[in-house]
């Protein structure tokens, strides 16, 4: 598998591609993932990103940082204390945590991926606040259910 990526980071390099953010399902479970950024940054002129949810080993957040890995985004989807419940309370923690790790380590792009459901929304103000704080950036993502009923669109525009 590694072999067949590295050739198709060298199609899309030859292509123009500038920059690959790889994600979906949790990509830090292939133990190649490392070689693999460290042969963009070696033989392509591709930028690498990396999307997580941040349960990974120390070993791996080595590695990577190792391996000149150029941007770094976790899943951040909840920061109340209601959240306590539903564990996303330690998720969004471990999330900061490895983000400055990633930070002192020098990986010049940080950025959080908050997908925006009825248990969140409220929230998401406060999210990019913070992290506009700390220099982070904010991809924020909408559900949607069913053709066209985006959860932003039907949640947000009530009253306005």
């Amino acid at each position: 598998m590694l072999f067949r990526s590295q050739n198709s980071f060298l199609d899309l390099d030859k292509g123009g591609v500038k920059g690959v953010k790889i994600l979906g399902g949790e990509p830090t479970l292939l133990e190649w993932l490392p070689d693999l950024i460290a042969f963009a940054k070696e033989k392509t002129d591709l930028k690498v990103a990396v999307l997580s949810n941040c349960r990974f080993s120390e070993t791996m957040k080595g590695r990577l940082i190792d391996a000149c890995l150029g941007a770094f985004f976790a899943s951040y989807d909840f920061i109340t204390p209601e959240a306590k419940d539903r564990g996303m309370q330690e998720k969004a923690k471990l999330a900061m945590k490895t983000l400055m790790d990633f930070k002192e380590a020098g990986v010049l792009v940080l950025g959080v991926n908050v997908v925006i459901a009825p248990h969140n929304i409220a929230h998401i103000p406060t999210i990019v606040k913070e992290m506009h704080e700390k220099g982070i950036w904010v991809n924020v993502c909408p559900i949607i259910y069913g053709p066209g009923n985006f959860v932003i669109r039907t949640t947000m525009t009530e009253g306005m």
